[in-house]
């Protein structure tokens, strides 16, 4: 049986999903066209974060084997793809433009 619960209460597009090998799930998608927001579950509950200054829309998601998350964004500006990571517990995510 499926069982379906509200990610977030936000209007959004494009998302993309990965979940880590514990099982956990994460969601990247973008916010009113250009600011990709990440969601997780945690403890129960999914929180949300900006993709700081990787404003974009979200191609891919993905989790290593350590627990970082490697995301590539879309964006309508210079440079045009972006590189995002964040590491495992960390809250802040590392950009890097491909110019």
């Amino acid at each position: 049986m499926w069982v379906t619960e509200l990610v977030v209460d936000a209007p959004g597009n494009e998302p993309v999903l990965t979940i880590e090998p514990q099982g956990r799930p994460h969601v990247l998608f973008s916010y009113g066209g250009s600011t990709a927001i990440h969601v997780t579950k945690q403890a129960g509950s999914w929180k949300s974060t900006f993709v700081t200054d990787a404003n974009g829309i979200a191609l891919e998601l993905l989790v290593d084997s350590a627990g970082n998350l490697h995301a590539l964004l879309d964006r309508s500006q210079n440079p045009k793809i972006v590189y995002a990571t964040l590491p495992a517990n960390s809250t802040h995510w590392n950009v890097t433009p491909f110019t």
